[in-house]
Parts: structure tokens; sequence; C-alpha cells
């Protein structure tokens, strides 16, 4: 199952729309001599427009590819995480049980630590 470390990212998505908003291109207000037939002139000429002189606009391509890299940097930043069902291992093993006697000859230190040093029975029996 899909699921999203970070859904909270998706707020960010109309972002661009909103920076749009709040932040307008800036234009710059000169008179200027409106030809709408510029194209066409400078077919005729031979001569092309020179920096300024047109309006640069985005294609729709390049609108595409804008909403399409930005979807996939917000989902990106959700962090997807493909979540499978858990795996179930057993393994066999077998139950103990072990039976100590709790009388007053448990106290006789008879055996020995793995350093050599005498302990009680039960101490002995603790750690097994």
């Amino acid at each position: 199952m899909l699921h999203f470390s970070y859904p909270w990212v998706f707020l960010l998505l109309p972002l661009p729309l909103l920076i749009r908003r709040l932040f307008p291109a800036y234009r710059e207000a000169r008179l200027a001599v409106r030809v709408p037939f510029l194209e066409h002139l400078s077919r005729l000429t031979g001569q092309k427009a020179a920096e300024g002189a047109a309006l640069v606009r985005r294609r729709p391509l390049q609108r595409v590819q804008l909403l399409i890299g930005w979807l996939a940097l917000v989902v990106a930043l959700a962090r997807p995480v493909w979540m499978e069902d858990p795996l179930v291992r057993e393994l066999p093993m077998r139950d103990l049980l072990v039976a100590l006697d709790l009388s007053g000859s448990m106290e006789t230190r008879d055996f020995s630590a793995e350093d050599g040093s005498p302990v009680e029975r039960l101490d002995a029996a603790k750690q097994v």
C-alpha cells in the first residue's frame, strides 16, 4: 500500500498560484506603437524584431512541463513509501520448565562459577 510520510506537504501544491497572484510579473509602462502584424512585417523585410520588441509567452508544453515538475517535487517531498503486509516467520522452539527445590540444601556452595569461585546451587540454577 502506498503511504506518505509527510502528507501535509501536499498543502504546498497551490503555492505557485499563490505566488503568481501575490507577486505579479514586473511590467514597465512605456509608450510604444502596437503593431499587430509585426510577424508578417518581419517576414517581408527579412529582419527580426529586437529583444523587448515582442512579448515572450510560454508555450503550452512549457506550462505542462512546469506543472509536472512541480507535482513531482511535491510528491517527492511527501516521501512516498510502499508498505506491504508484515511477514510472519514462525521459528521452531521448545518451551522449557525448570522446577527448583528451595530448601536449605540449595544454599550449599558446591558449584563453581566461570571464574572458578564457589557458588550456591540456587544461584547456579538461576544462571541457566
